[in-house]
């Protein structure tokens, strides 16, 4: 594989996730990094208060592209544009061409379908000799550490419960919304009590409170069903799992049954697709009540240990509002930190589910001063905390 760490495009770089995840490329001393996207004006302004390694770019992902990539030469490409639940007839075409092209891909995807689909270009990558990674975020990288963290003492895994609930007051992004907003009322199939059944998205109302620690806590949050990777990635990985189940809460609970009033509406053929409604929303989003000021995530995972039965151990972690949207990038940041390390991933194409561990992500939860916590479930070992 050839040497990697010299340039980086980001496609969507001056967007929300993209434009942080930028930031954490600037940090590292990336000495090239483009910014990406197809408002060259967003990127110019951008890039304006950047360093003098950060250059704008226009860039259609939907229009040929291997052109401006076959000039440009980066090392690595990273898609941080989404939503990637809404990338048409060809979904892959920039996957395509990187691989064409011998440039390392990877994505923030959270999309189920096309996290899943990357696959088929396993063989593909291997013979290039580059990594093509997808969903490289929250969800499946970060979740994926977390489960590997706490499964480890199990003997079987019967249970897995995840949940992301973003703090109150952060705006979130037109492709953000798009894509929170699309898979709203529309029938997923979840795996629940050993059968695969399909179920509404933000149907259902399931309330946890998250603590790390005796004082850091969340006030009660009410999740709602997600059509994410993970539903389909960890039944695949865990023969015995009977239950997969992720959920998202939008704080306040005000903004949560909104939008789980908008499910109803398109179960009942009301709305036939509330993403349209993304740019109205984003609009209002500075009229809406903001509440806490603190999001959080969790990975609870239930199963056999020895001879416990039901035996369960949970990841907690919980961030100030303004750093818990940073946290969707981290686990790109950790790839490029190990490449620049010179531990760059194996070629090959593959969900990014089991590249990281949780140590990979603690530079940036130190930097932004994000708080997790382990119970492993032992009756004598309490809470492991990191602050």
């Amino acid at each position: 594989m050839k040497p990697v760490g010299i340039g980086i495009l980001v496609v969507g770089g001056y967007g929300g996730f993209g434009g942080r995840l930028v930031e954490a490329l600037v940090g590292l001393g990336i000495p090239r990094i483009w910014v990406a996207g197809r408002s060259i004006e967003r990127a110019q302004a951008y890039c304006a208060a950047q360093g003098p390694a950060v250059k704008p770019l226009i860039f259609d992902r939907a229009r040929s592209s291997d052109g401006r990539l076959r000039q440009l030469q980066p090392d690595i490409v990273i898609d941080a544009a989404g939503p990637f639940q809404c990338y048409g007839e060809r979904p892959y075409s920039l996957v395509e061409t990187c691989i064409e092209l011998g440039i390392n891909y990877l994505d923030l995807a959270d999309g189920r379908e096309f996290v899943r689909g990357i696959t088929r270009f396993d063989a593909r990558a291997r013979e290039a000799g580059v990594f093509v990674l997808s969903g490289a975020s929250s969800v499946p990288a970060l979740s994926g550490a977390a489960i590997a963290a706490i499964a480890e003492p199990f003997d079987a895994i019967e249970h897995i419960h995840i949940g992301i609930s973003p703090a109150g007051g952060v705006v979130m992004g037109p492709s953000v919304l798009q894509a929170i907003l699309s898979y709203a009322g529309k029938t997923v199939e979840v795996l629940q009590d050993g059968v695969w059944t399909r179920r509404k998205c933000w149907g259902d109302l399931r309330p946890e409170r998250l603590t790390v620690g005796a004082e850091d806590r969340l006030n009660r949050r009410v999740f709602s069903l997600c059509d994410v990777p993970d539903l389909a990635v960890w039944p695949d990985v865990f023969p015995d799992v009977k239950t997969v189940y992720f959920g998202a809460a939008l704080e306040p609970l005000f903004n949560h049954l909104g939008l789980y009033a908008l499910s109803w509406l398109v179960r009942l053929g009301v709305l036939r697709d509330a993403g349209k409604l993304a740019p109205l929303l984003y609009r209002l989003a500075g009229w809406l009540p903001s509440g806490e000021q603190k999001g959080g995530m969790f990975v609870r995972i239930e199963g056999m240990r020895g001879a416990r039965q039901n035996s369960i151990a949970q990841w907690t972690l919980i961030a100030d509002g303004n750093h818990g949207p940073y946290i969707p990038t981290m686990a790109a940041e950790a790839i490029v930190r190990r490449v620049m390390s010179g531990t760059s991933p194996s070629a090959g194409a593959r969900v990014c589910s089991a590249e990281l561990s949780l140590a990979d992500f603690e530079p940036s939860f130190s930097r932004h001063n994000i708080r997790t916590a382990l119970d492993d479930g032992s009756a004598c070992s309490g809470r492991r905390q990191s602050d």
